[in-house]
């Protein structure tokens, strides 16, 4: 790489330079990774004859991503886990109840039963 990106500090205090040294820094730290996409990438470096220890990764580290990515098959059923249960039989609330549920997780706090009649007035002809 011939050029890097700049980030201008002359107009910071040597104070919010510090401060921003330890931010940056910070940021790096609470990163994360898209396993499968780091996988991808690092393995089209290294199909590029590309020095991959650049990136600040070991070999080591390398291999396990790639060989990691290589184990899971996108194709593969879903496990049990993921099987969403099929629904039947008559529902277990009313439509006031299933208000108030998408109103407590929308707002993160109860509300009053009269605030929901008041603010989700059903549609003609519903419970």
């Amino acid at each position: 790489m011939e050029v890097g990106p700049d980030i201008a500090l002359a107009h910071l205090s040597q104070t919010e330079r510090r401060a921003y040294v330890l931010a940056d820094n910070m940021l790096s730290l609470n990163a994360g990774w898209d396993r499968e996409i780091l996988a991808i990438e690092l393995q089209a470096l290294v199909e590029l004859e590309f020095d991959v220890e650049l990136t600040g990764f070991s070999l080591a580290e390398i291999d396990l991503l790639i060989d990691e990515a290589a184990e899971g098959d996108p194709d593969a059923p879903d496990s049990a886990d993921d099987a969403v249960p099929a629904v039947g039989g008559q529902p277990a609330t009313r439509r006031s109840g299933a208000i108030v549920v998408a109103c407590l997780l929308a707002a993160g706090r109860s509300c009053r039963a009269s605030d929901h009649r008041r603010h989700h007035r059903p549609p003609a002809g519903a419970d």
